[in-house]
């Protein structure tokens, strides 16, 4: 029985961006090497998210969609978006009672926003 996520690992060809687009979001990332190369990593809640290079031989089509929860989406999607990050789409309301924002971060993976309209 699945009772959450335990990591989300993503393989980066442009490590560096993809840390600064993660900052921005809020995502306390810092780099380690515990003897497989430097990668950056933080803790979210119990949840370990980790970004790796993937090298230049990385090339795919975004398969990889992940949620992060977003209390305050409306004031947080204004603020990235003075920070110049670009959203696929802008906040709104779903049929399953969520609020996304949907962007992309620099090696084309989906990200989704969201927050529950009782937030």
């Amino acid at each position: 029985m699945i009772e959450g996520v335990n990591a989300i690992l993503i393989s980066s060809s442009d490590v560096s961006s993809s840390v600064k687009f993660y900052k921005e979001l809020g995502i306390p990332l810092v780099t380690h090497d515990h003897g497989g190369g430097q990668h950056a990593e933080a803790d979210l809640g119990g949840c370990h998210f980790a970004i790796f290079p993937g090298g230049e031989e990385l090339s795919h089509t975004p398969n990889v969609r992940f949620s992060l929860h977003t209390p305050d989406l409306e004031s947080f999607y204004e603020e990235l978006l003075k920070k110049g990050i670009k959203f696929t789409s802008p906040p709104e309301e779903k049929p399953f009672g969520g609020v996304t924002a949907e962007l992309n971060d620099p090696d084309g993976n989906a990200v989704t926003l969201m927050r529950w309209k009782e937030d």
